[in-house]
């Protein structure tokens, strides 16, 4: 999480008593071999991905943990 809570003098001209903005990030540094396998996958072939039916599916063609962003402003009057 980054935050910024801006100057009182600038907040003050818009009749504001705080506002801050913030952004959040989770998994934003995850990889997976997923990405370089996918151009070689066929969307509508699910036997390619199912680790029971393929043996080669656990070799980084299961889903990558997912990334989450947030952007976000508190505004106090």
């Amino acid at each position: 999480s980054v935050g910024y809570n801006l100057p009182t003098s600038l907040i003050k001209k818009i009749r504001l008593s705080a506002l801050s903005v913030y952004f959040t990030g989770q998994n934003l540094w995850v990889w997976s071999p997923m990405f370089k396998h996918t151009r070689n996958m066929d969307p509508e072939n699910i036997e390619q991905a199912d680790p029971e039916l393929n043996k080669n599916a656990g070799q980084g063609m299961a889903y990558p943990m997912l990334k989450t962003y947030t952007l976000g402003i508190n505004v106090t009057l």
